[in-house]
């Protein structure tokens, strides 16, 4: 995955936050400028690579070969060992799953082009929670990529949310690590 396209992650979880917040009434901070995450809101790790997020009420495995940036507060990427793909999770209050999907799918939107959804959203339920994941494709820089957007509700009522992008004919390769990673978030 490009280098640059971490940056892309990130800006495009925080313009989908502000999204989100203003489409869906919820408290997160504007995308322009966002609060540092609350002591509880980041993801602390143990030595398994397990990674509890107190504030969502939920774990998951992030894959031990897997790189890992928290830089952005409140926002936890992940990127493959050969950097072709890319997993950025957050958590955001908002007050339904079909509208926490399209708010943040409006803010993909905005920053990739020729952005194409392989049909609705599947909702699913998770480890019990109620889930929505949808695939797709788009172009970044010039390079197609292919696209995931997610968000499940968690115990908390607040929703995790995950955009994934990765070179295109890269995916397949660590499909298992990015399943891992999604059969693996599950309430405390």
């Amino acid at each position: 995955m490009h280098k640059s396209w971490k940056l892309r992650l990130f800006g495009t979880f925080a313009l989908s936050l502000g999204l989100v917040a203003a489409g869906c009434g919820g408290k997160a901070a504007p995308a322009a400028d966002p609060a540092p995450a609350p002591a509880g809101d980041t993801a602390a790790v143990a030595d398994d690579g397990e990674r509890v997020h107190a504030a969502a009420q939920v774990k998951f495995r992030v894959p031990a070969s897997w790189n890992v940036d928290e830089s952005d507060p409140g926002i936890l990427t992940m990127t493959s060992p050969d950097d072709t793909v890319g997993l950025s999770l957050l958590v955001v209050d908002a007050t339904d799953l079909d509208a926490a999907l399209a708010q943040v799918a409006a803010g993909v939107l905005d920053e990739l082009h020729d952005v194409t959804f392989d049909g609705e959203a599947d909702l699913v339920e998770l480890n019990g929670m109620p889930a929505g994941f949808v695939d797709g494709h788009a172009v970044v820089e010039g390079a197609p990529v292919e696209l995931g957007i997610g968000a499940v509700q968690t115990p908390t009522g607040k929703y995790l949310l995950m955009i994934g992008m990765a070179d295109e004919g890269t995916l397949a390769a660590h499909e298992p690590a990015v399943m891992s990673v999604l059969e693996s978030i599950q309430p405390l």
